[in-house]
C-alpha cells in the first residue's frame, strides 16, 4: 500500500519542471504567431481577443507548474543551482544534460 500511495522522492520534482518549459514555450508560441498573424493580415481586435483567451491555458500551465515545482522542491529540500557545495553553471547544456540524467534515471530497467 505504501508503494502506490506512499510520497516519490526527490527526483520526481522534475516533472513540474518540464512541464513549466512547456508551458512557457507554448505560451511564447501563440504569442508569437498571434502577433505575426495579428500585423501580417491586419486583424480586428476580435482576432486579438480570442488569442488572448487562448493564451491563459498556457499562462495558467506554466504558472501552475512553476508553482508546483518550487512547492515540491521546497519542500523535499532540492537545491537549486548547488550541489555538493558548489555552484553549478546554469547555461542551457547543463540544464538540458541534467533534465536528461534525471528522465533516464525514472525509466525502467531493462530485465
Amino acid at each position: 500500500m505504501e508503494t502506490i500511495y506512499g510520497p516519490l522522492s526527490k527526483e520526481y520534482c522534475i516533472y513540474f519542471y518540464i512541464l513549466s518549459i512547456i508551458g512557457f514555450v507554448l505560451l511564447i508560441i501563440v504569442i508569437l504567431s498571434t502577433l505575426l498573424i495579428g500585423i501580417t493580415k491586419k486583424k480586428d481586435s476580435k482576432f486579438y481577443m480570442e488569442m488572448f483567451m487562448l493564451c491563459i491555458p498556457y499562462a495558467l500551465m506554466y504558472f501552475t507548474n512553476r508553482l508546483l515545482y518550487s512547492m515540491c522542491s521546497g519542500a523535499l529540500g532540492v537545491k537549486e543551482g548547488v550541489e555538493s557545495g558548489k555552484k553549478q553553471s546554469t547555461n542551457v547544456a547543463d540544464v538540458s544534460s541534467y533534465v536528461g540524467a534525471q528522465l533516464s534515471s525514472l525509466l525502467p530497467k531493462p530485465l
